[in-house]
């Protein structure tokens, strides 16, 4: 089952690495308008900033909320995908963020509700 499951995806990469940038950029452009993108700051400013937050959480033993070492990592990443071929021709049909989210919180509270059960 696992071989074949493998097999399936191998035969469909080609589907996602085949879409255009292009293509990519033009559906983005349209979709601009609907979501709110952040306000970009410099990264030298970022820098500084956590610069400052690293030097404070060795003062108070608190780990700080930004590092300069995950503004190196993630500055101007981009991770926009676009799934309309796993839509197409695989069938793919993703649940609202919304939806999925709050299955995702029940069963966890569930599990949870589950493992005190039996250990008390």
């Amino acid at each position: 089952m696992y071989c074949s499951n493998l097999a399936f995806v191998k035969k469909h990469e080609l589907i996602f690495t085949s879409i255009k940038s292009e293509q990519a950029e033009k559906r983005q452009k349209k979709e601009v308008g609907k979501i709110k993108t952040p306000k970009t700051v410099p990264k030298c400013l970022l820098y500084a900033v956590a610069g400052l937050m690293e030097f404070s959480s060795k003062i108070t033993g608190k780990e700080p909320l930004l590092q300069r070492h995950y503004l190196d990592m993630f500055y101007g990443l981009k991770q926009d995908y676009d799934i309309s071929a796993s839509k197409s021709v695989l069938g793919f049909n993703p649940k609202p963020s919304k939806q999925a989210l709050e299955e995702a919180l029940k069963c966890l509270k569930n599990a949870v509700n589950f493992i005190r059960k039996k250990h008390t």
